[in-house]
């Protein structure tokens, strides 16, 4: 076999390796992990190394260079999901609409002070589930909900 072919094969490996058993460790805590970049980046120099030959080679090229476009956009996303942090403007138009939809129940007539509070209460605890679960969501790599490692460390190896 063509040892560019092997080394891109053994470095994609290395970075998968080190994604599952580092990355998701230091995504945890919103931070990437050295090794998981480093690999990514020998991966890429690997992949840059492989020649053109034949007709075949081409197209093979081309189904690499999606599948490395795959690979990075995986990669993006999963820091960018990782990173610490509330986006204001996200929490400020949930938790403003939330206040806007209790202070609307306010405007119905009810019979009694008693039922526009239980009607307010009922609606607060509905949303505030929704909240919940929003905080919970939004920070995939660590707490309750966390994505974990685990089923990727029992695929057989590539």
């Amino acid at each position: 076999s063509d040892p560019a072919v092997t080394d891109l094969r053994h470095q994609l490996r290395t970075y998968a390796s080190a994604v599952v058993e580092s990355e998701f460790i230091t995504m945890q805590v919103g931070r990437e992990s050295l090794a998981a970049r480093e690999g990514f980046e020998r991966l890429l120099g690997s992949y840059l190394r492989l020649e053109n030959h034949s007709e075949q080679d081409r197209f093979l090229r081309l189904q690499a260079d999606q599948f490395l476009t795959k690979v990075l956009d995986s990669r993006q996303h999963r820091l960018q999901a990782a990173r610490p942090g509330l986006r204001t403007l996200i929490w400020t138009i949930l938790l403003g609409n939330a206040l806007i939809a209790v202070m609307f129940s306010w405007f119905f007539r009810a019979r009694s002070l008693a039922a526009h509070t239980a009607m307010a209460v009922v609606m607060t605890a509905a949303l505030m589930v929704v909240v919940h679960l929003a905080i919970l969501l939004y920070h995939p790599f660590s707490g309750e909900l966390a994505v974990s490692s685990t089923p990727y460390l029992t695929l057989p190896r590539l």
